[in-house]
């Protein structure tokens, strides 16, 4: 998805902007820093992480090793009290240093592009 569909697809799932932050790829996106997302990552608080179970039916076969629940091929979440993000225009996504951290530790080649635009984005902001 690139920045347009992104942004289509979240407003499409009418959550309540308080209760989520984009993660990863689209996180990203909105940064600026990748053109396209595989598909939307969020972080919900409890309450709207049971609001999802019910809404999409989901049980623990949907839950994936890393408790995130899978919706579709296009939209996963996980649940989290805490809630950290920067905000980019009305969209709360993850912050830059936690995806570089994630990317870093998890040494992918594909995330090798990624890793250099995050350092290259957060070395010109403390300039």
């Amino acid at each position: 998805m690139n920045k347009e569909e992104l942004i289509a697809f979240i407003e499409s799932l009418n959550l309540p902007t308080e209760e989520y932050y984009i993660l990863s790829s689209g996180a990203l996106v909105l940064y600026g820093l990748r053109d396209v997302a595989g598909d939307l990552d969020l972080c919900v608080t409890p309450k709207l992480g049971e609001e999802l179970i019910r809404r999409y039916n989901l049980g623990e076969e949907n839950k994936k090793g890393n408790n995130f629940y899978n919706v579709n091929e296009k939209f996963e979440f996980v649940i989290n009290e805490v809630l950290e993000f920067d905000k980019i225009c009305e969209y709360q996504v993850e912050k830059l240093e936690k995806i570089l951290e994630f990317k870093k530790a998890r040494r992918i080649k594909r995330d090798l592009e990624d890793v250099a635009n995050i350092e290259k984005y957060l070395a010109s902001k403390n300039n």
